[in-house]
């Protein structure tokens, strides 16, 4: 009889342990699980490249622009494009407008890189860069001697941070053509 007692009370011991401790950390397996189950396009932790990373990327290309003004809008960035290729026919003021890029750089904190050819053949239809509001920030390479001036086929690295609700910071970095 007091074998039959200890041998209850042992399987009530490990019954009650087994609730207590399950088998497996539901911890573990539910970031295991978040990882391999996830699309890959929203990750909230930082990663490491050790062999190296080629981002792939859309081209956006315009041909003949005619105008001497435009003010960038949400339908420029929609496409989430990486290199833009502008074809100015005559020296155009684009102004980088901060609620058009949201898209591209939707949470604060968020940048995104974009290059930027003056696709001319010719020095005198050049691009000039400006602010479209208060909420745009333009910041250039001092450094270097850069501006906000682009001229047939030359490129101009454009880092977008965004800074705040509304407002977004563009980082201009100018490269001349060298050959």
């Amino acid at each position: 009889m007091k074998t039959k007692i200890l041998v209850w009370i042992g399987v009530g011991v490990l019954l009650v342990a087994g609730l207590i401790f399950p088998r497996g950390n539901p911890v573990v397996q539910q970031a295991v699980d978040t990882v391999v189950g996830g699309t890959g396009q929203n990750w909230s932790f930082h990663q490491f490249f050790d062999q190296g990373l080629t981002m792939g990327g859309v081209m956006s290309t315009t041909t003949g622009n005619n105008i001497t003004a435009y003010t960038t809008q949400a339908k420029d960035f929609a496409q989430l494009p990486t290199v833009i290729k502008w074809m100015p026919t005559a020296n155009q003021t684009i102004s980088l407008s901060a609620t058009s890029t949201l898209a591209l750089v939707p949470k604060v904190g968020d940048t995104a890189n974009i290059y930027f050819q003056n696709a001319s053949t010719t020095a005198a239809a050049a691009i000039i860069f400006a602010a479209a509001s208060t909420n745009s920030d333009l910041q250039f390479a001092e450094a270097s001697g850069g501006d906000l001036t682009l001229v047939g086929l030359d490129w101009m690295k454009i880092t977008i941070i965004h800074k705040s609700t509304y407002d977004v910071v563009f980082i201009l970095d100018e490269m001349t053509e060298a050959d």
